[in-house]
């Protein structure tokens, strides 16, 4: 079955005009209300987000300051605790060096062909003579000679008692890793030579 539309041309288009327009004006009305409930869903997540950032940034700033007070309070008690050890062994077995004395004495010796890559410190009692402090130097030397003068010339310190040198150590000829071991007394323990 067929329809057939009887109205005049003129009042066809005015129909399709006003039905046009009135598609227009819902289709805006739905996407402004979309609109608008898309904006309003989005912004409380928007804060959010800045909110969430934000605590995040205080977090990790407190994080920051708690570890760097932290490692200050590490350092400081470390510091005192080394300050007690030598302000001790200063007092009671007469020391005469300290031991940022020592290292320099030790670095000052070193040439450009040899490389420190470790000190340790170590102290030992032993009775009857008192306190051996020991003094570990790693690291590598160009080749064998070199090696042997720095040996030679920690030997040559006036407070240092002994030079170990293994001589496996020696085995290559260049790029050699080292460990000497330097042992020395305090002045009051090595007493007068007689």
């Amino acid at each position: 079955m067929q329809t057939i539309n009887l109205l005049p041309p003129t009042h066809k288009r005015t129909l399709y005009r006003w039905y046009r327009g009135r598609l227009i004006l819902v289709a805006m009305a739905l996407f402004i209300a979309l609109f608008t409930g898309g904006t309003l869903f989005a912004f409380p997540a928007l804060f959010l987000g800045e909110v969430n950032v934000r605590a995040a940034e205080e977090r990790l700033a407190l994080a920051h300051q708690a570890t760097e007070r932290a490692e200050k309070t590490f350092v400081t008690e470390q510091s005192r605790a080394a300050m007690r050890k030598a302000k001790l062994l200063r007092a009671e077995e007469g020391v005469a060096l300290t031991h940022t004395e020592v290292l320099k004495e030790v670095i000052s010796k070193k040439s450009r062909d040899i490389i420190i890559g470790e000190l340790f410190y170590r102290e030992e009692a032993k009775k009857p003579s008192g306190i051996v402090q020991t003094l570990i130097v790693r690291g590598e030397s160009k080749n064998r000679s070199v090696l042997l003068a720095f040996s030679e010339a920690l030997q040559s310190l006036p407070f240092v008692e002994n030079v170990e040198l293994p001589v496996e150590q020696l085995a290559k000829s260049s790029e050699i890793p080292f460990s000497i071991t330097l042992t020395y007394r305090s002045a009051q323990d090595q007493g007068p030579e007689e």
